[in-house]
């Protein structure tokens, strides 16, 4: 199986991406305040605080509705898939963030250049909870795969009737031979060292 279709095969992987990357922006850029976001933001009232907000709010809507639909086409997602989705994820958010930038500047400058300012914050931030959650998923999954394969596989066989209903279930190590008799079958085994 796909490791990606194994992370994404339950939704709360979905839910850190919808938590995770709005908060890592909201703090990363309250905190430094990056590619002069203070004065591009900050001459718009009510503040650069809200706006930042606001900005935050937009990437988690938008990762709600990106993951919900990831999340309906698990099954058909790889690595190079979920890579593009990503940047998908980020380019759909950008979009809205520089609608929102564009409109709170009252059309002052051009929708594009709105959108280009919002793409590459969006992109310089936000790869860094995109990285650390795909490697953190990869590291989980790939732990539970190694404590799977060190239980060993398991070595019993099971026995059906033509009905498909489990007749019976004996350790392979136990079974001396198996014979045919006509349309039934012996089965010699030991149990409990009998």
């Amino acid at each position: 199986m796909n490791e990606i279709t194994e992370i994404f095969k339950r939704f709360w992987p979905q839910t850190v991406h919808i938590i995770a990357v709005p908060a890592f922006f909201f703090g990363f850029m309250m905190i430094y305040t990056p590619f002069g976001a203070d004065t591009y933001l900050g001459v718009i009232r009510p503040g650069y605080p809200f706006h930042i907000a606001m900005l935050s709010c937009i990437i988690a809507a938008s990762e709600g509705l990106s993951r919900s639909i990831l999340y309906i086409f698990r099954k058909k997602i790889n690595k190079t898939a979920y890579l593009f989705w990503c940047l998908m994820d980020m380019a759909a958010a950008s979009l809205f963030m520089g609608l929102y930038v564009w409109l709170m500047k009252r059309t002052s400058i051009p929708y594009f250049s709105a959108v280009a300012w919002s793409f590459g914050t969006m992109m310089m931030t936000s790869v860094y909870p995109y990285v650390i959650i795909f490697l953190s998923l990869m590291s989980h999954t790939r732990k539970r795969m190694l404590e799977k394969a060190e239980e060993g596989p398991d070595d019993r066989i099971r026995f059906y009737d033509s009905r498909k209903v489990l007749k019976l279930v004996v350790n392979v190590s136990s079974i001396y031979y198996i014979s045919a008799d006509e349309n039934y079958i012996n089965i010699h085994y030991q149990e409990d060292g009998k």
